[in-house]
């Protein structure tokens, strides 16, 4: 698949975030030998950590078994360099590929648990202003004397659906007290 996109569109290099999992690193070792034997430039760039973890290492040279230890030994050595300089222009591709359609690839789950968080959650900039401007219309006054009595609901909460478990986690972030906030999931 990706062989056909490099093809069609005619790319010269594939740029894809760093993952560091055993079975990631083993994935993205074999698309860079594939890639090279096409003469496909393989670029990997740490796309999601603070510092590399294979770059950073205890003085013993081994990888840092606690957290606390890493971030003082990180705040010593962090470099973030120089500014990386403007993209030059990115020309699209002679023809496009041709695309499924996003419904064709069934991405959404069979339990239907986002019908609810999709009527009553506002994601976005758009939402997280109506959220803000809700808590510091309404609910700021008092928030200092109400944020930890679990029954006055005048604050911003964290809301996870029961759907949501292991690797799959993720919150919605909700301002109790108005109908967005009113979330329920279903399992």
């Amino acid at each position: 698949m990706l062989k056909k996109l490099v093809a069609s569109t005619g790319a010269t290099a594939v740029h894809w975030s760093k993952r560091y999992e055993p079975a990631a690193v083993k994935c993205s070792d074999q698309v860079s030998a594939g890639l090279n034997k096409d003469d496909i430039e393989p670029v990997e760039f740490n796309g999601s950590l603070l510092c590399d973890p294979t770059r950073f290492s205890n003085k013993t040279g081994k990888p840092y078994q606690v957290f606390r230890a890493f971030k003082r030994g990180l705040l010593h050595v962090l470099d973030p360099g120089p500014l990386v300089p403007r993209s030059r222009k990115l020309h699209e591709p002679r023809t496009w590929p041709t695309s499924a359609a996003l419904k064709s690839l069934r991405l959404l789950p069979k339990i239907r648990w986002y019908k609810t968080m999709e009527e009553n959650w506002v994601p976005g900039e758009q939402g997280a202003n109506q959220t803000l401007t809700h808590f510091l219309r309404k609910c700021i006054d008092d928030y200092s004397n109400t944020r930890n009595i679990p029954a006055v609901k005048r604050h911003v909460e964290i809301v996870a659906a029961p759907a949501f478990r292991g690797n799959r986690a993720a919150t919605g972030l909700a301002c109790a007290g108005t109908p967005r906030a009113q979330l329920r999931f279903h399992e």
